[in-house]
């Protein structure tokens, strides 16, 4: 019996594509080391996959205020489009979805688009991709710290936009080893001025060796730039080596581990000058699938840009659980802990935030399902008494038809 993937409710906050492109060019020299396990899955050719689903919410602290909030229930409708095309060279593939929110207070009543686009082509020697991304949403769902700043308390959430690309381009001399060059740009504006539009940039030269089938190791050089571009500017910069591994442990067993160290400076106006500086960074991916469990674990300490103006080493743990029970039910669940290191610290700044959920999965067909989530968060900021607390809790239906081969 065919299985569809445990339901994702869409209200669950996403990261912006800054933060995308910021943590994925950490860990890109993996990415270029062996072919993607899903695209080996996708059938040659155009292949048009249509999912649809439904999901009401309920959440007590949408903006993770202080004090006394108001509930937000109502109901998030997605349809969504996947197009693959396939050749024995390249792959296309394009992700779009809409989601329609419709809320008891209209304030936070929005239509969000996402989208990701991604290409790579591979000849004998010669490997080049380009990655592309989205986001027309709130500060609601893009942000971690999506409350009112500098004293301003919302009872709406800002309209967030952000786009970003990734290209990317690899030479390989031999079977055993590859060069590689990718950079980075995203840009992300607000509609409030009390959310700081901000640019950033990176550039990744790396070198793989393949030890083995089953083993390589990767040496990278990381820059990026972070700049504000409204209100008094405010400029990150960042360099620095990074080593790593990728391996294969057993056939259901995977892992990636990256160390670097970088040098950082803040300057500009709007910023406390800070000279040069060293820090260390980190990016942890180890996977397990086995019969019945799936299960993710990550950690990483990387750059992190904020809404507010600010950009932080952002240290992460995660871990993810999925368990069938048996052909139609499936229990999930996850854990994260993040907390933020900035070179000049301000009060009103996020300090760390736990979040816990858990749910389960109904595989009423083959091509739909039931979903039922909770999730739990709780957030602290630097020199604030108390904290700010959320919970939510989502029910919703997935349909996935079958895929269309053109």
């Amino acid at each position: 019996m065919h299985r569809l993937p445990a339901l994702s409710a869409p209200v669950i906050r996403r990261l912006s594509p800054a933060v995308l492109l910021a943590a994925g060019m950490f860990l890109f020299s993996f990415e270029t080391v062996f072919a993607d396990d899903t695209a080996s899955q996708i059938p040659g050719g155009v292949t048009l996959q249509a999912v649809g689903s439904e999901t009401g919410s309920w959440e007590s602290n949408p903006l993770m205020q202080f004090g006394k909030t108001k509930s937000l229930y109502g109901s998030i409708t997605t349809p969504e489009l996947i197009v693959n095309d396939k050749t024995p060279t390249s792959l296309l593939s394009v992700d779009a979805l809409l989601n329609e929110n419709i809320f008891n207070q209209s304030s936070f009543d929005s239509t969000d688009f996402h989208d990701k686009l991604g290409f790579n082509t591979q000849t004998q020697r010669w490997g080049a991709g380009f990655q592309e991304q989205t986001d027309y949403d709130t500060t609601r769902t893009s942000e971690l710290f999506p409350t009112g700043l500098n004293g301003v308390i919302f009872n709406k959430a800002v309209r967030h936009f952000g786009i970003s690309g990734a290209p990317q381009v690899s030479f390989s001399p031999n079977a055993t080893n590859k060069f590689a060059l990718a950079g980075s740009a995203a840009f992300v504006t607000y509609d409030n001025p009390v959310f700081a539009n901000y640019d950033l940039f990176s550039v990744t030269p790396s070198y793989t060796h393949n030890f083995d089938p089953l083993n390589a190791g990767v040496f990278s050089l990381q820059a990026q730039r972070y700049q504000t571009t409204n209100g008094p500017p405010v400029f990150d910069d960042s360099i620095g080596p990074s080593i790593g591994w990728i391996g294969t442990l057993t056939p259901r067993l995977s892992a990636k581990a990256t160390v670097g160290f970088q040098e950082s400076r803040q300057f500009g106006s709007g910023a406390v000058q800070a000279s040069w500086s060293p820090q260390y960074t980190f990016a942890t991916d180890i996977g397990f699938k086995g019969q019945q469990d799936t299960t993710h674990f990550l950690a990483s300490r990387n750059n992190y840009p904020f809404g507010n103006g600010t950009e932080s080493l952002l240290t992460s743990f995660s871990l993810t659980e999925i368990h069938d029970l048996n052909q139609r039910f499936a229990l999930n669940a996850g854990a994260t802990y993040q907390s933020a290191t900035y070179q000049s610290t301000a009060v009103g700044n996020l300090d760390y935030q736990v979040i816990g959920n858990g749910g389960l999965t109904y595989h009423a067909t083959d091509r739909l399902d039931v979903a039922a989530t909770y999730q739990y968060r709780r957030e602290t900021l630097v020199g604030t008494p108390g904290n700010a607390q959320d919970n939510m809790v989502t029910f919703g239906l997935i349909y996935r038809p079958r895929p269309w081969n053109l």
